[in-house]
Parts: C-alpha cells; sequence; structure tokens
C-alpha cells in the first residue's frame, strides 16, 4: 500500500492531524533553526558574517524534511517503529551548524580559532548541510516505510534479521 492509499484509507481527522502536526513541525524545525544562526533576525544572536542563499536554503528543505516527517509519525501505528529520532536530530544540529556563521559558533572557534573557523569550516558548510538533508530524507523515508508497510519495518528490527 503506497502512500496516497494508506491517505485515503485514513480518516479525515488522522489527515488532519497529521497536516497540522507535520506543519508545526516545519515552524517549529525553522525557528529552531534560524533563531540561533540568525536567519530569523532577533535580538538575542548576532552574526558576524553575512548570510548566503545556501544557509536558506538548508534553512528551508531542513525544515520541511523535519515537517513531514513530523506528520508521517503522527500516522503510524502501534505496529510501526518509534520514529527515527536520533537522525532528525542529528540533522537539525547538523543544518545550524551549516547554515551557522563560521566564527559565532563558539564550539568550532575553540577548536579551530577565528582564522581557522574561517578557513577550514566555512568551505565544509555546504558539505555539512548536504549531509544533512540527506540525513533527514533518510529519517522520512524510514517513517514512511514504517507507515506504509510497519510488518516490513517491525520484523526487520527484531534481533537477527537478516542474518
Amino acid at each position: 500500500m503506497g502512500l496516497v492509499a494508506l491517505l485515503k484509507h485514513a480518516s479525515r481527522a488522522s489527515r488532519v492531524r497529521a497536516a497540522v502536526l507535520g506543519i508545526i513541525g516545519a515552524v517549529f524545525a525553522a525557528l529552531a533553526i534560524g533563531f540561533p544562526t540568525r536567519l530569523i533576525a532577533n535580538r538575542w544572536f548576532s552574526r558576524m558574517t553575512p548570510t548566503r542563499t545556501q544557509d536558506y536554503i538548508f534553512l528551508i528543505v531542513s525544515s520541511l524534511l523535519i515537517g513531514a516527517t513530523v506528520g508521517l509519525v503522527s500516522l503510524g501505528n502501534s505496529i510501526s517503529t518509534q520514529a527515527p529520532t536520533k537522525a532528525l536530530a542529528s540533522g537539525g544540529i547538523g543544518t545550524v551548524f551549516a547554515a551557522g556563521c563560521p566564527i559565532c559558533n563558539k564550539l568550532v572557534v575553540a577548536v579551530l580559532g577565528t582564522s581557522g573557523a574561517l578557513r577550514y569550516f566555512a568551505p565544509v558548510q555546504p558539505i555539512l548541510g548536504a549531509l544533512s538533508i540527506g540525513g533527514l530524507t533518510w529519517a522520512l523515508h524510514k517513517q514512511y516505510r514504517s507507515v506504509v508497510n510497519p510488518w516490513c519495518v517491525a520484523q526487520s528490527n527484531q534481533p537477527g534479521y537478516g542474518t
């Protein structure tokens, strides 16, 4: 059964709940990533380097992937496994590092220094962003599989399966 068939068979309340939770998840992710990276203007955080177009792309794509995964989690049933929370968390944190100001990140500056952050970390940020989006895409795919075909996912999580 595909996602379209699943949505046809799901109740209207389930579809609405999934859409609302997906939108809330995407907005929360955008705020959680956008505020500390100062992609969303605020008075609590500052940015010492100008924002780049790629920063906004990472913010938007990551927020949409997180929101879609959260929406799918609400369509799960008792057989399906828990949400891929590790992949969602690491993808969100990776996006913060990828979209953030390289010299505003205290951890990076502590390890590399200010010039090292600009020289070594800034060029790696697009790769980190791509890896984060890849991880979030994988999390969405894993959640999609657990919703569309929960029996296979539950069975594949059993010890010794596939050996």
